[in-house]
């Protein structure tokens, strides 16, 4: 695979992980705001269309077993699953947001202070 890949989320397979960076706290906030509007607006819509039967996935579930997760999908769905789930990228963070951000106790109080305390880590 050749060209330039810039994702904060995945990096290629074979490429190493990017390693910890400051954040901008102002731009985390204004978009874990515009993100939690988002959700509970996707949850509500869900809810009305499935009626309790929806398959929900934490993105930490997906990101910690992707292949175990897609299986459960198609588990899911009533499908068999590809024998070979070819997967060309990797988590490009650690599982510790601490680990990953450098300004995280600034980032943390902003986050508490906002009333957003639920997505961090426990």
């Amino acid at each position: 695979m050749t060209g330039e890949w810039n994702s904060p989320w995945a990096v290629r397979a074979e490429e190493p992980k990017p390693g910890p960076a400051s954040i901008d706290i102002e731009k985390a906030i204004r978009l874990t705001a515009i993100f939690a509007k988002m959700e509970a607006s996707l949850e509500k819509s869900v809810e009305s269309v499935f009626e309790g039967i929806a398959l929900r996935i934490e993105y930490e579930e997906l990101a910690s077993d992707p292949v175990e997760t897609i299986e459960l999908i198609f588990g899911y769905l009533g499908l068999v699953a590809p024998e070979t789930i070819a997967l060309r990228y990797r988590k490009a963070t650690s599982d510790r947001l601490s680990d990953d951000i450098c300004n995280y106790a600034e980032f943390e109080a902003a986050v508490e202070a906002a009333g957003y305390s639920h997505f961090l880590e426990p």
